[in-house]
């Protein structure tokens, strides 16, 4: 039993569109992308699922490729646009993150979380009273959590 955790620790966990896992190891899931888009390169959650390792790696003009690529296989892929939205923050393209989480917000517009980074990149952008009306949607949607 003990090579089969030391295996499952080393690896990393891609699932596809049609609920099949693809097991890859971590190293590979997170350096080198087609790996995984190699197995479902037309499938939306492929490319999401890439993306976010590339984030998690710290790679994120791989990641932000990885996005775009998922919206233009889905184009209503909400956590797609948002979570390209957090990574064009990370870099500090805050006009290309307010473009995703505005996007976002069109598409679910009882995203919390959405309104909440859309604030948060509207304040880092100087856009103080659009930060102030997303922040008063989250409340809205929210109240308990205010």
């Amino acid at each position: 039993m003990k090579w089969i955790a030391r295996f499952f620790v080393g690896c990393a966990f891609i699932a596809g569109c049609a609920g099949s896992l693809l097991l890859v190891p971590a190293r590979l899931a997170a350096e080198d992308g087609t790996v995984a888009t190699a197995v479902k390169p037309d499938e939306a959650q492929t490319h999401y699922n890439v993306a976010n390792s590339y984030g998690r790696a710290g790679r994120y003009q791989d990641a932000v490729k990885e996005y775009q690529e998922a919206i233009r296989l889905k184009p209503d892929f909400v956590e797609a646009y948002s979570n390209l939205g957090i990574t064009y923050g990370t870099l500090k393209r805050y006009p290309d993150a307010i473009q995703a989480f505005e996007r976002a917000v069109q598409l679910k517009p009882d995203f919390a979380q959405a309104h909440f980074n859309l604030g948060s990149v509207y304040y880092a952008a100087g856009r103080y009273q659009d930060a102030v009306k997303a922040f008063s949607d989250v409340v809205k949607l929210k109240p308990d959590d205010a």
